[in-house]
């Protein structure tokens, strides 16, 4: 088993711990209600798994629809990049819909339908608050990313990182609730790996400020008439900056009167 997916599988473990079962070449992840699992099979010299969908319950039919489905879903994903818990999170919030007697609801039809939700929610300008932390280190950037990555998901906010600094910055953004459990889920799920190279958690977290983010610069970010860079501060996802503060974070700062540099 590689590094990447051992880093991938340890994290998958502490999100699902009853659910995520190892194997030679992957993982299989159990889903209880309906009854199916997953199978990721990671092929050598690929990064991105092949899934198959196996279930004793489900007759064959929707069986196929599950994997048809996934496979459209898994295309839109970064070949490049841990996808497992993407996925995983997907099929479960979405597989009640896909077993719809008659649903012919397709991966590219699911995206377009979140991606509608989305500019509705973002229309009517939602409270949102930016929370300016650091941490002392880190020690693997590709298992910090995944967590960060899951828990940004799970949680419907954007963070981001920024290692141009002695202490990495970690900056969320989104709404009130969303920043208090992510700003949680750092001290509570294993984010790093130790001296020893275990998963831990994130003991260290500094949390220097959280400011309200106005209306008027919500509407700014999210309206039609948002720059392409700006809509890169609501991903929904993890970002990391290696060469200090993309121009929209820094110009967010300005506006909100916050120093970006960690004050320790």
């Amino acid at each position: 088993m590689s590094d990447n997916l051992e880093d991938e599988l340890s994290i998958l473990q502490a999100i699902y711990p009853e659910q995520i079962q190892g194997t030679e070449r992957g993982f299989v992840f159990e889903n209880n209600e309906p009854q199916f699992s997953l199978e990721f099979f990671f092929a050598p010299g690929h990064s991105a798994p092949q899934i198959c969908v196996h279930s004793k319950i489900l007759s064959r039919s929707k069986v196929e629809i599950l994997q048809r489905e996934l496979v459209a879903f898994q295309r839109q994903l970064p070949a490049d990049e841990p996808m497992g818990f993407r996925i995983i999170t997907w099929i479960v919030e979405n597989v009640a819909t896909l077993l719809q007697d008659g649903s012919e609801t397709t991966g590219n039809e699911e995206a377009r339908i979140t991606s509608t939700t989305h500019t509705t929610t973002t229309a009517s300008s939602p409270a949102l608050e930016l929370a300016h932390c650091s941490v002392d280190h880190i020690r693997s950037l590709r298992t910090y990313r995944a967590a960060l990555e899951a828990i940004c998901a799970s949680n419907g906010l954007t963070c981001h990182v920024l290692l141009h600094t002695a202490h990495p910055i970690i900056i969320f953004v989104g709404a009130p609730d969303a920043v208090s459990a992510a700003l949680r889920d750092m001290r509570t799920r294993n984010v790093d790996v130790n001296t020893r190279g275990q998963p831990c958690k994130e003991r260290l977290l500094h949390v220097h400020e959280r400011r309200a983010i106005p209306t008027s610069v919500v509407e700014a970010m999210t309206g039609t008439a948002a720059r392409g860079d700006e809509h890169a501060l609501l991903t929904h996802t993890c970002l990391v900056h290696q060469e200090g503060p993309p121009p929209p974070l820094l110009s967010l700062f300005t506006t909100l009167g916050m120093d970006i540099a960690a004050r320790r």
